[in-house]
C-alpha cells in the first residue's frame, strides 16, 4: 500500500523568476501642481546668527509709518530674494524669468568644496 503524496505547493512568486535580477520601475517624474496666483509656500534658509540679527534690526528700525521698510520679516526676505533673482535673470537669462522649478528638483546639501561660510 502506498501513501498518497501531498499536493505540491504553488510558488508565491507567480510567473516571476526568483533568481533573475529585478527590474525596478522608472520613478515617476516630480509632480508639479499648478500654483494659484498669489499662493504662498514656506521656504527655509539658514543664516549666520549675526546676519539674522542684522536683518531683524533693519526690519525693526524701518517699518514705522514714515519709513520705507517692510512690515514683516517675510516681506524683507522676499524683497531681498527677488532683487537677487532679477539680477541673475538679467545677467544670465536676458532678463527673462526661467521656467518654474519645484522644491523637489533643487539639489540639497552643501556643494563639494563649500566650507559653509
Amino acid at each position: 500500500m502506498t501513501t498518497p503524496q501531498p499536493a505540491r505547493k504553488r510558488s508565491t512568486f507567480g510567473d516571476v523568476d526568483p533568481i533573475a535580477p529585478r527590474t525596478e520601475p522608472e520613478p515617476a517624474p516630480p509632480r508639479q501642481r499648478p500654483r494659484r496666483s498669489g499662493a504662498k509656500t514656506k521656504v527655509g534658509v539658514f543664516l549666520p546668527a549675526e546676519e539674522a540679527d542684522r536683518a531683524r534690526a533693519a526690519l525693526v528700525n524701518t517699518f514705522g509709518t514714515n519709513q520705507e521698510g517692510p512690515r514683516t520679516f517675510s516681506e524683507l526676505i522676499r524683497r531681498a530674494l527677488l532683487a537677487e533673482v532679477e539680477r541673475l535673470e538679467r545677467q544670465y537669462n536676458n532678463g527673462e524669468e526661467w521656467p518654474p522649478v519645484s522644491a523637489g528638483q533643487v539639489p540639497t546639501g552643501r556643494p563639494k568644496g563649500d566650507s559653509g561660510e
